[in-house]
């Protein structure tokens, strides 16, 4: 089952004045956070899935070849960005 975002419907786009957070882990980790940076995601989520491709693996587990249950990527994220656009114009 896929939760979509509660807001959206927004067509994808990068908010510039997000601000970042800092949440500290411990003394050596933490992670960044920026609420709201990207609006549109469940639109721009939609295109990647059709746009890139998605591969499922399998791998060696207990002695015998494991399906994994998730879908893998490998992108660049300056690729990603091309396909979406290439895919954009040819819809025009």
């Amino acid at each position: 089952m896929l939760q979509l975002d509660l807001l959206a419907g927004a067509a994808v786009d990068l908010d510039n004045r997000a601000a970042f957070e800092r949440c500290h882990l411990d003394a050596t980790s933490w992670i960044d956070l920026c609420p709201g940076w990207l609006r549109g995601a469940d639109q721009l989520y939609a295109e990647l899935v059709v746009a890139l491709p998605w591969r499922q693996y399998q791998r060696p587990m207990w002695g015998a070849l494991v399906v994994l249950i998730t879908n893998v990527v490998t992108i660049i994220a300056a690729s990603a960005l091309t396909l979406i656009v290439e895919q954009r114009r040819r819809r025009r």
